[in-house]
């Protein structure tokens, strides 16, 4: 007969056979046996001595970071140890699930039957002991998987309690893993994301059990993040911005600096406060890194042949390349990139020194860095790439910066807005404007050519047209103007006026002009440069 305390879960009878006898000729053995029952028992009594606290079913597993790389070159994974920690007593026939959030798992990986062992630690303000070396702590009750199916996209084990006795409790009973082979465990084609898996259980009729452990209830087995995520500078300082300056005919930078350092390198995802790249535990072999480097470069190659080294090739004094301190496995230069290929995994260090070019000026540009890394998946025929896209700074002037506060536009506003260059440099003109409160980028809008005047009148209308500024009214409004000109400072001076209708022309004071700008010695020099 059968006594089931499935309402209370406290103890757990089972089948009493009747009419058995212990084998005499054998009493040692059953003595023994007895004596390993006794111990069970004693573990089970001193684990219920304090089964009072709080029980939850619980699953353990320690998430493996697995390359997103390496799953689209494999075609399997490994998995980890994934154990239960049961919350409850169970009786024969109970119900446990194992719900997989997908179906990489290889259902012939996980274990028909499943052993479980006790809690021997009896404090319970000190953390359980599981000891599955020690056949005294191995318990008589075993979960048999009982069937595997994929539901939504989602795998499912299910075990059934069979064994289970009058000596035993399970409560805080730990399973040994249930996979029975860990490596090669995850098919890859099918790991759409990280997986988890969830526990749940009933009774054999149905009503639920164990059902504490919150958020424990699910374990994380696999965390997905890209191997090779980033490219970047090392430091905050390591791209190649620079500012040329105008003051010193564009000959250096500030501060007469002829030289620019960069160093980038490739960075695993990263995650946390702060950020921080992961440790991947289960990755691909980087075989080498291709850095292609798009920017101005014409000034770093030969105008002027010499033995070995013909026009348009590099002077190795002006512009090099390291990969990891070392040289690189090759080089290649033209006026518009540099293509550097490096081994394995690899940073990239740039070393300019526009002193040792062959450009009369340094031209202004903006670079970008592209990295394609090769690498092995597993097995090693198994290949792929990952294209990796950074800005990588830019070279600018210190030129001109004349701000003009105030300027009417609208249906019957005029404008006048005159540029004076009375130095030997030719420079890009460039505008933004206030509007609104807003800043709007005009970009471009003339050239300041040397020893000139530039009207930048409907250029600056057009301009703001273009970007959305609606100039036909119903009134008119004040849009403030930055003007920047690649040329020097000193050199630039700036007429800004505007007229209302038929009204009077009324000067604008701006940065270059003064407080006491006159608007008739202003027109002069107008005139006189524009016979």
């Amino acid at each position: 007969m059968i006594i089931n305390s499935h309402r209370s879960r406290a103890v757990v009878f089972t089948k009493e056979k009747k009419g058995t006898k212990p084998d005499i000729s054998n009493f040692m053995k059953l003595e023994k046996d007895m004596t390993n029952m006794f111990k069970k028992t004693l573990i089970a009594s001193a684990v219920l001595a304090f089964a009072g606290t709080a029980q939850a079913a619980t699953l353990q597993a320690t998430a493996s970071n697995v390359a997103n790389e390496l799953v689209g070159a494999s075609d399997a994974v490994n998995a980890v140890d994934l154990r239960i920690v049961a919350g409850a007593n169970y009786a024969d026939n109970d119900i446990i699930r194992i719900t997989f959030s997908n179906n990489s798992v290889k259902a012939a990986n996980l274990k028909s039957v499943v052993r479980l062992y006790s809690n021997t630690e009896t404090d319970p303000a000190e953390p359980p002991v599981w000891d599955e070396g020690d056949a005294n702590t191995e318990l008589d009750a075993r979960l048999n998987l009982l069937s595997t199916s994929t539901v939504d996209g989602q795998l499912v084990a299910v075990y059934r309690v069979t064994n289970a006795t009058i000596n035993e409790t399970t409560i805080s009973a730990r399973t040994e893993t249930l996979f029975s082979a860990t490596a090669n465990a995850l098919t890859s084609a099918n790991l759409t994301g990280n997986l988890t898996a969830t526990f749940s259980a009933e009774t054999a009729n149905g009503q639920a059990l164990d059902t504490g452990g919150g958020l424990a209830r699910t374990a994380t087995l696999v965390r997905l993040f890209d191997q090779f995520a980033t490219v970047e500078p090392v430091g905050a300082g390591d791209n190649l911005s620079a500012v040329i300056d105008v003051g010193a005919d564009r000959e250096t930078f500030v501060d007469d600096a002829t030289t620019v350092t960069g160093h980038f390198n490739i960075l695993t995802q990263k995650t946390g406060t702060p950020a921080a790249p992961v440790a991947i535990n289960q990755g691909v072999t980087a075989t080498k890194t291709t850095y292609t480097l798009t920017g101005d470069f014409s000034w770093a190659l030969r105008t002027t042949a010499a033995p070995g080294a013909p026009v348009g090739s590099l002077l190795a004094d002006a512009l090099s390349f390291e990969c990891n301190g070392a040289t690189p496995v090759s080089v290649a230069v033209t006026a518009a990139s540099a293509v550097v290929e490096c081994n394995g995994i690899q940073n990239l260090s740039v070393d300019v020194d526009v002193a040792e070019g062959s450009a009369s000026v340094i031209p202004t540009t903006t670079f970008s860095l592209s990295a394609v890394v090769a690498y092995d998946g597993i097995p090693t025929s198994k290949k792929g790439t990952k294209t990796l896209t950074a800005g990588a700074g830019s070279w600018t002037l210190n030129g001109s910066s004349v701000y003009i506060p105030y300027m009417l536009y609208g249906p019957t506003a005029e404008q006048t807005i005159q540029l004076t260059n009375k130095g030997s440099q030719t420079g890009d003109i460039s505008a933004s404007a206030v509007v609104g409160g807003q800043v709007i980028e005009l970009g471009k809008v003339g050239v300041s050519n040397a020893r000139s005047v530039t009207s930048l009148n409907a250029a600056i209308r057009n301009a703001m047209v273009a970007k959305g500024v609606n100039l036909s009214g119903p009134g008119n409004f004040a849009v403030g103007l930055t003007l920047i000109t690649n040329v020097k400072a000193e050199d630039v001076t700036v007429y800004s006026a505007y007229q209302r209708g038929n009204g009077d022309r009324l000067v604008v004071v701006n940065d270059s002009n003064g407080a006491t700008a006159d608007l008739s010695a202003l027109e002069a020099k107008i005139d006189a440069l524009n016979p």
